[in-house]
């Protein structure tokens, strides 16, 4: 009998391992279910993490797209200067008219009078009017470079006091569009300089408008570019100087203004050479502007040749 004891506490034994090893699988399949849990947990999460970000994100870029303040592929620039002005005047036959403190205007440099009594007078004035600022966009497309320009500055302006803030409006030099559909030829519609004017030939002086007889014009116009040449239909006006002394302006023209140019170069020397024609109107007319009293007009022309030579280069 008691040699069968031992054969029991065997069988015992070996029974109390099988069970603890059974619990044992259990207990592991229960862990790799509950991380097989947790993982399936964490890729749904991120699954829905990343439909957020999604949608976010076509959120955000129809808020860029709604946004944009150009066209895409188009390029943006501004710029421009500050500029201050100090200019003392000492007249010998008088006050002149205001406007010759921003642009030198012949007509208005006082004279002795007939008379023959005139006292000097003298000028001290500060500005800032010839600021300016700028702003051009350049748009590539499948029919050549799309370009605009707008530039302002602040001449001219009747708005400031000098007493006070010298608040000066701003004032319109440059707005066009233009259209270069070929390497050397485009079109351009809207205001800038006239094509009878080379702008090249313009000398440097303090004087913003330059030395007397200078083709100083901006104005609204449709011009035509090809290689050297250049066309162009502008603006016109007439200023009349009538026999009492009173000047008038008169913008009944049928005509535009008709420009032709041509751009040469000969080794350091630029220079162009230009035709213009353009019919004078004047129309004496009732207060009512009804009925006409008196008109005439007068076809006229004028021819421009300017350059400009670097010297030393």
């Amino acid at each position: 009998m008691n040699k069968m004891k031992p054969l029991a506490a065997a069988v015992i034994a070996l029974g109390t391992l099988s069970a603890a090893t059974a619990a044992t699988a259990d207990d592991v399949d229960a862990r790799i279910q509950e991380l097989e849990r947790q993982l399936q947990e964490l890729k749904s999460q991120v699954s829905s993490q990343q439909e957020t970000i999604a949608s976010n994100k076509t959120e955000l870029q129809a808020e860029i797209e709604e946004a944009r303040p150009i066209a895409k592929g188009t390029k943006f620039t501004y710029g421009g200067f500050i500029q201050l002005d100090a200019i003392t005047s000492d007249y010998n036959e008088g006050k002149p008219n205001n406007l010759i403190e921003d642009f030198y205007v012949p007509s208005l440099v006082p004279v002795q009078p007939a008379t023959g009594n005139a006292d000097s007078y003298q000028s001290t004035n500060f500005t800032a009017k010839t600021s300016r600022f700028f702003f051009t966009t350049a748009t590539k497309t499948d029919a050549g470079m799309i370009g605009t320009r707008i530039e302002l500055d602040f001449m001219l302006s009747n708005q400031g006091d000098e007493r006070i803030s010298n608040s000066w409006s701003p004032r319109l030099r440059h707005a066009f569009v233009k259209w270069d559909y070929n390497s050397d030829s485009s079109l351009l519609a809207g205001q800038t300089w006239t094509t009878f004017f080379n702008v090249a030939a313009l000398p440097n002086l303090l004087d913003f408008v330059g030395p007397a007889g200078t083709i100083f014009v901006r104005q609204p116009q449709i011009r035509w570019t090809v290689g050297n040449l250049q066309f162009a239909a502008e603006n016109p006006a007439t200023r009349l100087n009538d026999a009492n002394g009173s000047t008038v302006y008169d913008n009944g023209q049928e005509i535009p203004d008709l420009v032709a140019r041509y751009n040469g170069q000969w080794g350091d020397l630029s220079w162009s050479a230009a035709a213009l024609g353009r019919e004078l109107m004047y129309q004496n007319r009732s207060a009512d502007g009804a009925t006409e009293n008196d008109k005439d007009d007068q076809f006229g022309y004028g021819l421009s040749f300017a350059g400009k030579w670097q010297l030393g280069m």
